[in-house]
């Protein structure tokens, strides 16, 4: 007397031990080109990030040195707002010879942006976008949200202007 069994797999009969094998082998070659794309992904995020990040480090300055000028130029301000860099790492906002309202720290080795006032310190980490060619971005570490340069100085200047 022969018995003959069936096992079900997800709803289909799985057939022999060579089926199986086959069958196995295709979702290993997926499940490992899953990995090799995902692994992919992170060294191009890196790249990108590594090479644009400085860039956005040197627009957050080129932000602030604009709204400082913007408003010395349209407030006409008893204390004018002047932006001194110490290196190309670091910056500091004061009016006059008072003590500084804003400081400004690029961390290259952790790739983050501090932004300091009176009030308590920001940091800003890049975020690739590998839409298109690939983009960096700013996000903020506390709301993580995207935030531009442009975003970055006028908040932070609003806030140490304001007392705020």
């Amino acid at each position: 007397m022969f018995q003959t069994f069936s096992v079900r797999d997800n709803g289909g009969t799985m057939g022999n031990a060579d089926e199986w094998a086959k069958s196995l082998g295709a979702e290993m070659q997926a499940t490992q080109k899953g990995e090799l794309d995902a692994h992919g992904r992170v060294a191009m995020q890196r790249g990108i990030a590594a090479e644009q990040f400085p860039l956005l480090w040197q627009e957050v300055c080129v932000q602030f040195t604009e709204h400082c000028k913007a408003y010395n130029d349209q407030l006409k301000p008893e204390r004018t707002l002047a932006l001194l860099m110490h290196n190309a790492n670091s910056f500091n906002i004061r009016p006059d010879a008072l003590p500084d309202i804003v400081n400004g720290e690029y961390h290259a080795d952790t790739q983050r942006i501090k932004i300091e006032t009176y009030s308590g310190a920001e940091w800003y980490l890049p975020q690739v976008v590998l839409e298109g060619t690939g983009q960096a971005i700013l996000v903020s570490h506390s709301s993580k949200k995207h935030i531009t340069p442009v975003d970055i100085a006028r908040v932070t200047l609003h806030r140490a202007i304001m007392g705020k």
